[in-house]
């Protein structure tokens, strides 16, 4: 960056492992290593930086970031490889600490600095500016320079893409286009770290284009509520829906209680998926809210996530955090069934962090609530929830994302929960998660043929699923799995035993079709779900697609094209007219064969009717049209 000092960048994957990113750093040969620190990196970074000045004993090492600027005298203490701390925004003091630095000169009077002077034994000082720490000898340790105030116009701050500093990007980034937060949630680091402040919106537009020419497949704006000013937030979507050309995703945090109708109608816009809006609701327990000074109007936020839903295509995402004040097992239950029945994309359950400077660290301290020593902090009790109920819950909330978020079984599971479990899906995810931990299952490994079979075995041990629940959740489970394959396959399924076939085919199954049989109709279970028949009216409903049943499914056949699968939506004649085909069944017996699956005496032209349909579709070839070669060919 011209007039400022040379530096490099470094994106590190933590997955890489510590001997791999020591090696890379190592190999820099560093004047100066700055590392940002989260609560989910600074274990890492601190082992990261204990080797670079092993191996370079000059090095400069600072620290930076949210969990650093609020344990800056404990790293200092407990890690004496760490020469200063940055707390704050940084972008000011890093520059000026960088110039002194490179400078050899002392770095004393720097606003927002904690450096070190002596052996790091020392406790942590009384809040206040430069005063100096000292060991029981009396020789000073560190000194805290006074705070340096929030950066006003952010504008000043040069924009770290335009600048070069990600080149083209790759994967994703995050992205302010504010700071601070208006709100002050008891458990939120965003509560303490100054007023909201904005960019501008053309400093904003003009990031915004570079993203749009980068190499960044999804930008997350970390903006704590990106809706706070309407207006703002309006004009930066329409911005993005007329010059996103490549389609990049983007993320928003959106304080669903306050959104206007101009938002939600600029949202409907967008195609599908463009938008992730993530909308954290936290708990619906009111003392729960007002204990942590959550200000929110439920009834409001529910209204808008339902319509989020039925107006736009985002991908609409609710964040829970349990182990909040004042919630206890049953109030987390409710705020489950809540979320649930707002019918959003996804479901995130998680554990409140005690975060270093928030007024939940103040609670804990009080002993209302006890967290890991360790980042990230996480709650294992508070008085409201023992460490089993923390544990139950932890078991609840992966079940919900390894289980429900991904989609693949949700009419199985809507199925399940609406009939078996009094439509409480916080009924249904406990006594699963009960099960899944008896039985040994991972709470990590979520395929869809694992998940498959862990329902399936969990549905048969449950004495409150009757046997005619049971058989169709089976049929609707088996429907999805076979969804989710790239290609169906399995056995057949239960058809019944037909006539043999008395001479050759006329009609072949169109490639890339593929035929199963069910003892339950699942399509038919699917109009019903749809329909939304009334409860004393659905055995009736059931009984009807309780005999053997076909379902048609097409898959891609161009290796250039991604897999999929779905389910042609047929009637069911036309359903068996293809059934019958694949058992090369001929036309004028089909009338007999239905009646082998419940369908009573039909005349036969109305099986010509439905043939004829089904050839106009393409969904069968004529054999001898066929050239040799392919005629005996597989579908």
């Amino acid at each position: 960056m011209p007039g400022r000092p040379p530096l490099t960048r470094l994106d590190l994957d933590m997955n890489r492992g510590f001997d791999a990113l020591a090696q890379e750093l190592i190999l820099l040969r560093p004047t100066v290593a700055a590392f940002a620190s989260y609560i989910w990196s600074q274990p890492l970074a601190v082992a990261l930086a204990g080797a670079l000045k092993a191996a370079f004993p000059e090095v400069c090492i600072i620290f930076g970031g949210p969990e650093a600027s609020f344990g800056a005298p404990d790293l200092l203490q407990n890690h004496p490889w760490i020469d200063l701390v940055i707390k704050g925004e940084g972008e000011v003091t890093f520059e000026e600490v960088l110039l002194r630095v490179l400078a050899r000169e002392d770095c004393a009077g720097i606003p927002g600095v904690v450096r070190r002077l002596g052996p790091p034994s020392a406790p942590p000082p009384p809040s206040g500016s430069r005063s100096p720490s000292s060991t029981e000898q009396g020789a000073p340790t560190w000194v805290m320079e006074p705070d340096r105030p929030p950066i006003q116009t952010l504008d000043s701050i040069p924009s770290p893409f335009q600048s070069g500093l990600y080149g083209k990007g790759h994967g994703f980034t995050y992205y302010e286009s504010t700071r601070g937060c208006p709100y002050r949630c008891a458990y939120c680091l965003s509560s303490v770290l100054g007023p909201l402040r904005s960019f501008s919106l053309d400093r904003v537009k003009a990031d915004l284009d570079w993203f749009f020419a980068s190499d960044f497949t999804q930008v997350r704006f970390a903006d704590r509520t990106f809706n706070q000013d309407p207006a703002r937030a309006a004009a930066i979507i329409e911005h993005i829906l007329r010059g996103n050309t490549r389609q990049i995703g983007f993320h928003f945090e959106l304080k669903a209680d306050t959104l206007d109708e101009r938002l939600i109608d600029l949202l409907g816009e967008a195609p599908p998926d463009l938008f992730h809006l993530e909308i954290g609701v936290q708990s619906t327990h009111h003392p729960t809210l007002a204990a942590v000074d959550r200000r929110s109007d439920l009834s409001r936020l529910r209204e808008n996530v339902i319509r989020l839903r039925e107006r736009t295509r985002c991908h609409v995402h609710l964040d829970l955090l349990a182990g909040l004040p004042q919630e206890d097992l049953p109030a987390f239950r409710r705020t489950l069934d809540d979320a649930f029945r707002m019918r959003p994309s996804t479901i995130q359950v998680g554990l409140v962090k005690v975060l270093k400077g928030t007024a939940l660290a103040t609670a804990a301290r009080r002993g209302d609530l006890a967290h890991a020593p360790q980042p990230p902090y996480a709650v294992v009790r508070t008085r409201w929830l023992d460490p089993a109920e923390v544990v139950r819950i932890q078991d609840i909330g992966k079940l919900v994302e390894g289980i429900h978020n991904p989609g693949r079984f949700s009419a199985s599971l809507a199925f399940l929960i609406r009939e078996a479990y009094n439509n409480s899906p916080s009924s249904f995810y406990e006594a699963l998660a009960d099960f899944w931990r008896k039985s040994g299952r991972p709470f990590y490994q979520f395929g869809p043929e694992a998940v498959a079979e862990g329902l399936r075995t969990f549905v048969a041990a449950q004495p409150e699923v009757t046997d005619q629940h049971r058989r169709a959740f089976e049929a609707l489970l088996a429907h999805e799995a076979r969804l989710a394959q790239k290609v169906p396959s399995g056995p057949p399924g239960p058809r019944p035993a037909f006539p043999a076939p008395t001479r050759s085919p006329t009609w072949r199954l169109a490639p890339g079709l593929r035929i199963f049989w069910y003892p339950t109709d699942p399509l038919a279970l699917l109009a019903t779900s749809t329909a939304q028949v009334p409860p004393q009216e659905r055995p009736r409903s059931w009984a009807a697609s309780c005999h053997p049943a076909p379902v048609v499914y097409q898959y891609e056949t161009d290796l250039s094209r991604p897999p999929r699968t779905i389910a042609l939506d047929l009637p069911l004649r036309e359903r068996l007219v293809l059934a019958f085909i694949d058992l090369d069944l001929a036309p004028e017996s089909f009338s007999a064969a239905a009646q082998l699956v419940g369908q009573g005496e039909t005349p036969p032209q109305e099986w010509t009717q439905a043939l004829d349909v089904v050839k106009e579709k393409g969904f069968v070839w004529n054999v001898q049209r066929l050239p040799k070669s392919s005629r005996s060919a597989g579908g």
